[in-house]
């Protein structure tokens, strides 16, 4: 069924707002943005210390030369993979889902190229180290005699081969621009500032639930208001009826600019709020409709 009204949407991303929006109302699928940062952080913390943890293995062999040892070292290595796979999904998908609560984070190069990096980083590093490994493992061997299946030197130079060097600079240098990328948020986009609003956005309607009709872009900012924002909501200060209590004062007939400058110049119990340019024109709307 078509979730919108009137005019259909412009462009992917009015499509991708309008997506989270009636999801955000009819699902309740809005979570506080700080909780899903703070799950993608603790995901990126846990992926990267397995990894680091796979690369010290291969530095830790190679001046070993008792094969038992270094089986058992390869081993415990080997028994980290699941959760070095579980907690790269985990990135991925807190990453995705940080683009989906942040819609404006899906108009943006350096977004996309972050989890590309995470992507092409992790598959080279496996590609690389996965027949190092297996080759390491077969020079440990020791035949049914007794005797090993390699000589002691043929073992060392196996061990010190620079490829644990290629694993840790494509590790290193993977992880630096994905850091750069989402400290310094570049521009990569060929055309328009990746931040720029559309140039005419009352053109498109907003999207409504198919059953009763509601506009979504309302539900989703009582949503906000209410519940969310800050991860408490603005009515625990303003009241539901935005007609202010102790701690917080009247905000009906309140401007958009007005709200956006309260939230700039962080005052006191709103310092924790940070609402994207889609969910302060939601909040600003039902602010509106408020008796």
């Amino acid at each position: 069924r078509n979730v919108w009204k009137g005019t259909p949407p412009s462009s992917p991303g009015q499509v991708i707002h309008n997506i989270r929006l009636w999801l955000a109302y009819r699902y309740r699928v809005a979570v506080p943005y700080p909780w899903i940062r703070f799950l993608h952080i603790v995901t990126a913390i846990g992926f990267v210390g397995i990894h680091g943890a796979s690369i010290v293995v291969l530095y830790a062999i190679r001046n070993e030369r008792d094969r038992n040892r270094i089986e058992g070292i390869l081993d415990f290595s080997a028994g980290t993979a699941t959760a070095m796979y579980v907690s790269l999904v985990a990135v991925i998908g807190t990453g995705i889902w940080m683009g989906f609560v942040r819609t404006t984070f899906l108009r943006q190069g350096w977004y996309w190229w972050s989890l590309v990096l995470l992507v092409i980083t992790s598959v080279l590093m496996w590609f690389i180290a996965k027949p190092f490994t297996k080759q390491i493992r077969a020079a440990t061997e020791i035949r049914p005699s007794g005797v090993p299946r390699v000589s002691d030197e043929e073992l060392a130079e196996t061990l010190r081969s620079p490829r644990a060097h290629l694993i840790t600079a494509i590790g290193v240098i993977g992880l630096g621009a994905i850091l750069y990328l989402m400290v310094f948020q570049p521009s990569l986009s060929a055309g328009a500032p990746a931040t720029a609003e559309p140039a005419t956005p009352t053109a498109v309607a907003a999207p409504t639930d198919p059953d009763t009709g509601i506009d979504a872009t309302l539900a989703f900012g009582k949503q906000l208001y209410d519940e969310t924002a800050g991860g408490i909501g603005c009515a625990a200060c303003h009241g539901l009826d935005g007609k202010g209590t102790a701690a917080g004062p009247n905000i009906n007939g309140v401007s958009k600019s007005a709200i956006a400058d309260a939230l700039g110049r962080g005052i006191p119990g709103m310092d924790s709020i940070k609402l994207d340019p889609d969910e302060l024109e939601a909040v600003y709307r039902y602010v509106k409709t408020l008796p």
